[in-house]
Parts: structure tokens; C-alpha cells; sequence
């Protein structure tokens, strides 16, 4: 393969990668547009990485709780709290969940009120 056509594929690849970036944008505001305010909306690739059951199950629990702290979030789900801290931040990544600090605590909360996975089209 020359260099030439690595680099179109490339450039194509990222071409791509930008219009259905742009399109879960259109898509997030269209939602707000029809009375969804706090929607986010992830690719299908990030969704299957990022949503499994257990950050399914983080996503769940501070939708219905306020915790203080990350160890307090992990000991409610009776989970070790360094893997619910990388759970968390790997969230935070992709713009679901925040921080808010207060001295050496960290207090997680959900940044979003609508999760949207992009149709598969």
C-alpha cells in the first residue's frame, strides 16, 4: 500500500470520524430543541466501551442518590473503592459524571440527565 493511499484512508477515516461527531451534536441539540435539557449523547464504539453493568450500575445510583465521596459511593455498592474511582473518572472521560472537591474528597455527580446512545444506521 503507498503512502498516498494510507493517507487518503486516513484522511477519510477522520473525515468520517468528524461528520458523525457533528452529527450526535445536531443530535443533542435537536433534543434540547424538543424540551430534553442535560442530553449527551455517545457513538455506539464508546457506548459499548463505556457503558457496562457496573458503570451502568454508578450511572443508576447517583441518579437516585447523592453521596459525599467516591469511598462512600463504592461502600453503598459494596465495591473496592480504586475500582469505582477508575470507573468514575473513565465517566468523567466521556462527559457523564463530574467532581465536585472539597479538601481530599472527591464527590461524583451525574453532569448529564439524558444518556443517548447514536442510532446504528
Amino acid at each position: 500500500m503507498s503512502d498516498a493511499t494510507s493517507r487518503s484512508q486516513r484522511d477519510e477515516s477522520t473525515d468520517t470520524t468528524r461528520g458523525r461527531s457533528e452529527l450526535r451534536a445536531r443530535m443533542a441539540r435537536a433534543l434540547a430543541e424538543g424540551g430534553f435539557s442535560g442530553v449527551h449523547v455517545l457513538s455506539i464504539d464508546s457506548a459499548e466501551t463505556v457503558l457496562t453493568d457496573p458503570r451502568m450500575s454508578l450511572i443508576d445510583y447517583l441518579r437516585a442518590h447523592d453521596v459525599e465521596s467516591i469511598r462512600e459511593l463504592a461502600r453503598e455498592l459494596d465495591r473496592d473503592k480504586g475500582n469505582v474511582s477508575r470507573d468514575l473518572k473513565l465517566l468523567a472521560k466521556y462527559g457523564i459524571v463530574g467532581f465536585d472537591t472539597s479538601g481530599r474528597a472527591k464527590r461524583p455527580f451525574l453532569k448529564v440527565e439524558h444518556l443517548v446512545v447514536e442510532p446504528v444506521f
